[in-house]
């Protein structure tokens, strides 16, 4: 019985310790089960978590949970939630997520496409001024940088 309760307690995601406060056992009384426990004990399980199944822990047969867990209650933080209306909540979270992590893409995308634009237009304007400065070359000759300037600046 005690690896089921171990097994049980990695379920509900909490330590042995936590767990034994909560249903009002005596502490350590995990540590020390043996064989089977008192009926007490066990009566004080199975009234703080319902979704259990008592078969399952006296016997080790059938599954963890009862079938319909539905509207079992899980209490964290004193506050009180249904397990459906909890993971409708985890759903709606993960959407969150995803879309926030879509967006997060496509703007990492955006950012991307920017500045290769940016270092193209600069290629685009550097190639510019180099054939303007081989048009000027050729216009002006060996007549002299005056002239080149007054073309460049008409131009």
């Amino acid at each position: 019985m005690k690896e089921r309760l171990i097994k049980f307690l990695a379920y509900l995601g909490i330590g042995q310790t936590k767990f034994e406060e909560k249903v009002g056992l005596s502490r350590g009384l995990i540590n020390k089960v043996r064989g089977d426990i008192s009926l007490k004990s066990l009566k004080k399980i199975t009234d703080m978590y319902p979704e259990l199944n008592e078969n399952w822990l006296k016997t080790g047969e059938g599954e963890m949970l009862k079938k319909d867990n539905s509207n079992v209650s899980v209490e964290n933080n004193n506050d009180t939630f249904s397990l459906t209306a909890l993971i409708k909540a985890i759903n709606n979270l993960s959407e969150a997520a995803v879309i926030n992590a879509n967006a997060n893409l496509k703007n990492a995308e955006n950012e991307r496409i920017k500045l290769e634009n940016e270092r193209i237009n600069a290629e685009v304007n550097e190639r510019y001024s180099k054939n303007i400065e081989k048009m000027l070359n050729m216009l002006t000759g060996e007549r002299g940088s005056f002239e080149k300037k007054e073309l460049y600046q008409t131009i």
